[in-house]
């Protein structure tokens, strides 16, 4: 059916329903419409002319059939943003409930699209189906009750001359069902045709062990996997390679248009191209009995933001599935494909660490921008580059896809979106006007490297950005390996001039009154030249400080893993000054060879050469393995050095030996917690207190632990118990500090 024949048909009903006409009234109409050939009046107009209704009957019927086609047993928008599997019941709950606070009273799938839940094309999907579901309740509902030569009548009137049947698919703007003013064009121009639907086998019914399995093609359904933007995914068995697939099958709701069976079909064929092992792979593709599906690779994981919700991430494992992300990314945009959805929910993370992404349903080849209308915008708000959120597809190139996957980094490092806002349109000007809240900011832990690499993905200038998505991965796995990253911090002076572009018109006024304070300037220019100096020493000197406490830090930790070292050699050669500790046996004493190896990787590491350090401490664990103190030794210098799975093995091989020296213990949960072993880290530092009550370094970092996991309370518990210990320590009540303010936010 077509939009103006259910119309037509609504208002026999309503005029009926209403008592304005009866049946034989409407079957002399029905002879009337026959005899125009589509050409004449509408029904409408017809009962008026023939006096059946009056003017005013057929504007009531006008403005009633209008609402009933939109709204009676119509499904909601969330309950069908669910069915297409967009959403899920909470999300829809959470809206709704934010709905019923809304002074301004916001239609559901705007609030859906301001939180994220859904991007702009799943909002355009919601409402196809929903104008769909408003046909279906037109004929279901409606033409059984009204006279049926009217119906007939009416469609043949309403019958155009015969056309291709690829033209007689409709299409529907989203303003046909709830009108949003002033609100972004959907995007509306597609390639001129869909792709090629290769034809599948019948599907058909077998028994297997019992139990009835449907078969499609070559690929066997077992269950449904979940419901993602463009289709419901299943896993199935290719039986002829005897392989897991996941089938992808667009949902009936959807066929209705040839523009979501066309994109459905463009998302295979673009992923199909892309052979590389950290993007999902597609099989083949088909069309069955007006069902259209791909198989694609069947990938077991979940998502990147349902990890983050699940499991404690750190930072290195971020970066590292971040970075692996970008490799996928390089390789398709150097096959000339741009994403240009790239969001967590679009980046699958799979048991072994390996990041998969999906979704190529919004994917375009670089050469196909012009056939998206200008103006309009695709993608999820809160990820979008300031390019997509303009509506400027010229510009939309590969360095979109580096902004998101730099918009998703910074949601994994600090668990929130970079832009917060209750209205969608105001997101969108954030991302086009605005700088993103500092990582560190949000949340202090995070390293500062990291949050230097992320801004720059971020950078609002795609020639500021990194040119490709291999440089975003470099710099992110030098991060993780320590050493010095490209990215470099703003300065006051690049902000300002940003800022400046961005607005032109406070400028002005900023450079009037500037031109002020210049003259003012000049009066006094003795105090003002050192007012300049002191600035542009504290500008050139803020980098070099941060350098210097962190390398402060650094060396105080190594200073202290020593001392702890020595202290250890010390209690084993003089029991006396040794803490009540539980009843261990004596480890054995090292030869005096031994003992030269290790004061001679101790020198290096006072020197900061820790590859002698190494080497010393590698030549002491061969001339006695039987003694704990090369392997602890060793594993302190491993833990300097980043290597924690060898540290750990070091400390595993001390502890046999030595069971009850706290330092060893405090080594071993260092390594767990580096490797993201947060629960068996805390053991550790839990069990080198037990050992040492006065071991404040454990009570510290188990402190770090908790602060990680948002468990601020916790965190400040053991923070204060590390201060008590070692009163006066800055960075410790700058962190006491840091986790109160989160705290209090959260209450």
């Amino acid at each position: 059916m077509n939009p103006a024949l259910d119309s037509q048909i609504v208002i026999g009903f309503l005029a009926l329903e209403k008592g304005f006409v009866t049946e034989e009234h409407l079957r002399a109409c029905a002879r009337e419409v026959g005899s125009r050939d589509g050409n004449g009046m509408r029904l409408d107009q017809i009962l008026v002319a023939k006096g059946f209704i009056s003017e005013e009957q057929r504007k009531v019927l006008g403005l009633a059939s209008r609402h009933f086609m939109a709204m009676k047993k119509v499904p909601q928008f969330g309950e069908l943003a669910q069915e297409l599997g967009f959403v899920q019941q909470r999300q829809v709950d959470e809206a709704l409930q934010f709905q019923g606070l809304d002074p301004v009273r916001r239609h559901i799938g705007e609030i859906l699209l301001l939180k994220g839940y859904i991007s702009f094309d799943q909002h355009y999907q919601v409402l196809q189906a929903q104008r769909s579901a408003i046909e279906k309740v037109v004929q279901r509902s409606i033409v059984d009750r009204v006279p049926q030569e009217l119906v007939e009548a009416l469609k043949q009137a309403a019958q155009p001359a015969p056309q291709p049947a690829a033209q007689q698919q409709m299409s529907y703007s989203p303003t046909d069902i709830i009108p949003a003013p002033g609100q972004h064009e959907m995007e509306t121009a597609l390639p001129q045709n869909a792709p090629p639907k290769p034809q599948a086998p019948a599907a058909e019914q077998k028994t297997v062990d019992g139990k009835e399995v449907h078969v499609v093609g070559d690929y066997r359904i077992i269950r449904e996997l979940g419901r993602g933007a463009m289709g419901v995914v299943y896993l199935a068995i290719q039986r002829s390679l005897k392989r897991k697939v996941a089938l992808k099958v667009l949902p009936r709701a959807l066929t209705v248009s040839e523009r979501m069976v066309s994109r459905f079909y463009r998302e295979a064929e673009l992923a199909a191209k892309l052979q590389h092992p950290n993007i999902v792979q597609v099989f083949g593709m088909g069309q069955e009995d007006g069902n259209h599906y791909f198989a694609m690779e069947y990938v077991e994981g979940v998502a990147f933001d349902d990890k983050l919700r699940q499991e404690f991430v750190d930072y290195p494992e971020v970066a590292e599935l971040i970075a692996q992300a970008a490799d996928g990314l390089d390789y398709a945009h150097q096959h000339d494909i741009i994403h240009r959805d790239i969001k967590p929910s679009n980046l699958l993370i799979q048991p072994n660490g390996k990041t998969k992404i999906g979704d190529f349903g919004l994917a375009r080849p670089k050469e196909a921008a012009t056939l998206t209308a200008a103006g309009t915008i695709v993608g999820t708000p809160m990820y979008m580059s300031p390019e997509q959120a303009q509506g400027h597809k010229k510009n939309v190139e590969h360095r979109t896809d580096i902004y998101s996957l730099g918009a998703t980094l910074y949601f994994g490092i600090t668990k929130r979106n970079p832009f917060l806002s209750e209205d969608v349109q105001q997101i969108l000007r954030m991302v086009v006007e605005s700088e993103p809240t500092d990582p560190r900011k949000v949340n202090p832990m995070v390293p500062l490297d990291l949050a230097t690499i992320c801004m720059k993905a971020m950078n609002k200038n795609p020639n500021k950005r990194y040119q490709t998505a291999l440089e975003f991965a470099q710099d992110l796995r030098r991060f993780i390996a320590g050493e010095p990253v490209k990215a470099r911090t703003q300065t006051r002076s690049e902000k300002a001039v940003r800022w400046l572009k961005r607005n032109r018109m406070k400028a002005a006024i900023i450079v009037l009154g500037l031109i002020l304070i210049f003259i003012t300037i000049e009066l006094v220019s003795a105090y003002s030249e050192n007012i300049k100096a002191e600035k542009l020493a504290r500008e050139h000197g803020e980098r070099a400080d941060e350098e210097a406490e962190k390398r402060k830090l650094a060396e105080d930790q190594r200073d202290d893993a020593l001392k702890a070292f020595e202290d250890a050699q010390k209690r084993q050669s003089d029991p006396v000054t040794q803490p009540e500790q539980p009843e261990f046996p004596e480890p054995p004493k090292p030869t005096e060879k031994v003992n030269e190896k290790l004061d001679k990787a101790k020198g290096a590491i006072y020197k900061k050469n820790l590859t002698a350090a190494l080497r010393f401490v590698d030549e002491a664990v061969a001339l006695g393995p039987q003694f704990f103190e090369p392997y602890y030794l060793r594993a302190i210098i491993r833990n300097v050095r980043g290597e924690w799975a060898e540290a750990k093995a070091d400390c595993d091989a001390a502890i046999k030996i030595n069971p009850g020296l706290d330092g060893v213990f405090f080594q071993r949960g260092i390594a767990r917690m580096n490797m993201r072993d947060a629960n068996r880290a805390v053991e550790d530092f839990y069990k080198a207190i037990e050992l040492n009550p006065r071991n404040w370094r454990a009570y510290e970092h188990c402190g770090q632990i908790f602060f990680r996991q948002t468990r601020y309370k916790l965190a400040i518990e053991q923070w204060e118990k590390a201060l008590d210990l070692n009163p006066g320590n800055l960075q410790i009540e700058k962190q006491i500090a840091d986790a109160r303010a989160l705290l209090e936010k959260e209450e």
